[in-house]
C-alpha cells in the first residue's frame, strides 16, 4: 500500500523553504531567525518547529535538495545529447535561481563544494567521452576540461547575478557553441 504525503505538510515545507529562500535574497543567514522565516510563510513559529527543528535543518534541507536535483538532471544524460544536457542544465539554473545564489555563495562553503565537485564530475565525463583529436596530450586535454569547469562556474555565477539575463537557450547556445569550438576542432 503506497503512503501519499499530506499535501498541508507538503505545502508547509515548502512555503518555509520558499520563505527562507527568499530571505536570503535580501540578508545573510546568521541575521535571519525562525520568526522571521515563520512570518515570510504565513505561518507561526510553532507550525515551523512542526516541520523543522532549527533553521539549520531548513537550510540543509533546501540545499541538499537543490543538489540531489541536479545530480538527478545529469545522471540523465549521455554526451551524444550535449545540447539537451546544457540547455536543461541552464533552464535549472534559472528556475531554481534564487537557490542557487545560496549554493554559490561563501555562507555555505561545505554545500558550495559538494554542488562544485558534481559539476566538475559531470563536465570532465562528458568532455572526455567527447575527446576526438589524438594530437592533443592528455595533460593538455584536462587542463582545457579544467579551464571549462572554471568558464563553466563564472558563467553561472555571472548568469545568476545579472537581472535581465538571456534565456537558458541563448546562454546553451553560446556554451555549445564554445564547448565544440574547443572539444572537437
Amino acid at each position: 500500500m503506497s503512503v501519499h504525503p499530506d499535501v498541508r505538510v507538503v505545502r508547509t515545507r515548502t512555503n518555509l523553504r520558499e520563505a527562507l529562500i527568499d530571505l536570503l535574497q535580501h540578508t545573510t543567514y546568521a541575521l535571519v531567525n525562525v520568526t522571521d522565516i515563520a512570518k515570510q510563510a504565513g505561518v507561526n513559529r510553532v507550525t515551523f518547529y512542526n516541520h523543522y527543528s532549527s533553521k539549520d535543518e531548513l537550510i540543509e534541507e533546501i540545499l541538499e535538495l537543490l543538489i540531489e536535483e541536479y545530480v538527478a538532471l545529469i545522471n540523465k544524460y549521455e554526451p551524444a545529447e550535449l545540447e539537451l544536457f546544457i540547455q536543461l542544465n541552464y533552464t535549472h539554473y534559472d528556475q531554481h535561481a534564487k537557490g542557487y545564489k545560496l549554493l554559490l555563495s561563501e555562507e555555505f562553503p561545505e554545500y558550495k563544494k559538494k554542488y562544485i565537485e558534481h559539476l566538475q564530475q559531470s563536465i570532465r565525463s562528458i568532455l572526455m567521452k567527447m575527446r576526438r583529436n589524438p594530437n592533443i596530450s592528455d595533460e593538455n586535454y584536462n587542463f582545457l576540461i579544467e579551464w571549462n569547469v572554471g568558464g563553466t562556474l563564472q558563467t553561472i555565477h555571472n548568469y545568476l547575478k545579472e537581472e535581465s539575463r538571456p534565456s537558458p537557450e541563448i546562454l546553451s547556445q553560446r556554451v555549445i557553441w564554445m564547448t565544440t569550438s574547443m572539444f572537437l576542432d
